[in-house]
Parts: structure tokens; C-alpha cells; sequence
């Protein structure tokens, strides 16, 4: 077989069955909370974006606003999106460190 890239249709695909397996997981944990399921299954994701998982690299996350928003927020003297990658950090580190400062309160 001759090495590849990855077509856009597999990459989805590969993270689509990844998404799509982590409710089955976190609902067959049994000594957890509904809460703490919630927040395990979030936790995924994340790491999932981070590149943690044994299937997919990081991934990123860049907003594409409506090219009419950036005029309409200046024009209403808002703050507007860039397309600019967001998640250029841990995303599963920055949210363990939030729940421990929300925990602190």
C-alpha cells in the first residue's frame, strides 16, 4: 500500500466515531455521579482536541465568522471574531485548573 493523507471525509469520519463512542463509555461508568460523567465526557473532547487520543492528532479550533459581522461590531463599536486559532494551549489543563478555581470559591 502506498502511504497517504488522509482524505477530509476519513478525518471527519475518525473523529465523528470518536465523539459518537464517548456517551457509551461515560454512561457505562458506574461509580461516578451524573455530574462527574458530564465532566469526564468533557474532559474527552478536550483531550481530544488537545491530541490526546490514540486515533486523532490536535486538532484546531478557529471561529469563521460571517464576513458581515466584523463591519456590523465595529459599526456598533463591539468587540468581533478573528479567524484565529483559539485553542493554541492544553484545552483539558486550562479546564481542569477553571474547575479547581470554581472548587476554591
Amino acid at each position: 500500500m502506498t502511504s497517504r493523507a488522509h482524505t477530509k471525509e476519513e478525518m471527519l469520519e475518525m473523529m465523528m466515531q470518536h465523539l459518537e463512542s464517548q456517551p457509551d463509555y461515560w454512561n457505562n461508568v458506574k461509580e461516578y455521579t451524573t455530574l462527574e460523567k458530564l465532566e469526564g465526557m468533557l474532559f474527552s473532547i478536550l483531550v481530544m482536541f488537545d491530541g490526546g487520543t490514540m486515533v486523532l492528532p490536535a486538532l484546531d479550533i478557529v471561529p469563521h465568522p460571517h464576513p458581515s459581522d466584523k463591519k456590523y461590531h465595529i459599526d456598533e463599536d463591539e468587540n468581533y471574531w478573528d479567524e484565529v486559532v483559539i485553542n493554541d494551549t492544553s484545552l483539558h489543563d486550562l479546564y481542569c485548573a477553571r474547575k479547581k478555581k470554581r472548587k476554591d470559591k
